[in-house]
C-alpha cells in the first residue's frame, strides 16, 4: 500500500513538468510539495504542455502565490484536507483552477473577499485578494471567478491569448 501511494503521489507531482515556465513551475511546485508534505491530499491535473501564460511572470506569480497561500491556510483549518490544482489549455486561453476544502462553519461572503482589509481570519489582514484584483485589473485578458461548490472554495483564472 505504501508503494502504491508513493507511485500515485509521484505521478501527480510529475504533472508539474508540463509547466515550461521555470519561475511559475518553481512557485507552484514549492507550494504543492509543501502541502503534500504536511499531509494535505494534493490532486494535480496538467495534461498539456503550458509554454506561455500570456502575462508577466511576476504578476502571475503574485496571483498564484496569494491563491495557493490562502488555499493552504484554509485547508489547515479543516479535517478534510484537499487541494486540487488544474491547468487546461486551449488554442485561445489558459485556465487555472485552485480548489480547496475549507471550514464550512465559517461563512464566506464572496462579495466581500476582494475588498481591501476584509478578512475572515482576523485583524491586520485582507490584502492578498485585494492585491490580486489590482494586478489582474492591469490586464484586459485576465478573468477571475470565485465560487463555492461541493465543499470546495474555488478560485479560477482564465487568461486569454492577446
Amino acid at each position: 500500500p505504501v508503494s502504491k501511494k508513493l507511485s500515485r503521489d509521484n505521478y501527480r507531482l510529475n504533472q508539474l513538468k508540463n509547466i515550461e515556465n521555470i519561475a511559475i513551475k518553481g512557485l507552484i511546485s514549492s507550494k504543492l510539495i509543501y502541502a503534500h508534505e504536511i499531509g494535505i491530499d494534493v490532486y494535480i491535473d496538467i495534461m498539456d504542455p503550458i509554454d506561455s501564460f500570456y502575462v508577466r511572470d511576476v504578476d502571475l506569480g503574485r496571483i498564484l502565490g496569494v491563491y495557493l497561500d490562502n488555499a493552504l491556510e484554509a485547508v489547515k483549518e479543516c479535517s478534510d484536507k484537499r487541494i486540487r490544482f488544474n491547468i487546461t489549455k486551449t488554442d485561445k486561453n489558459i485556465c487555472i483552477v485552485i480548489a480547496n476544502t475549507y471550514n464550512s462553519q465559517v461563512e464566506i461572503p464572496l462579495g466581500m473577499i476582494n475588498k481591501k482589509g476584509y478578512s475572515s481570519k482576523g485583524n491586520n489582514r485582507g490584502l492578498g485578494l485585494y492585491n490580486v484584483d489590482i494586478i489582474a485589473s492591469k490586464y484586459s485578458n485576465i478573468f477571475k471567478y470565485t465560487k463555492i461548490e461541493d465543499g470546495f472554495f474555488i478560485q479560477q483564472i482564465e487568461i486569454r491569448r492577446n
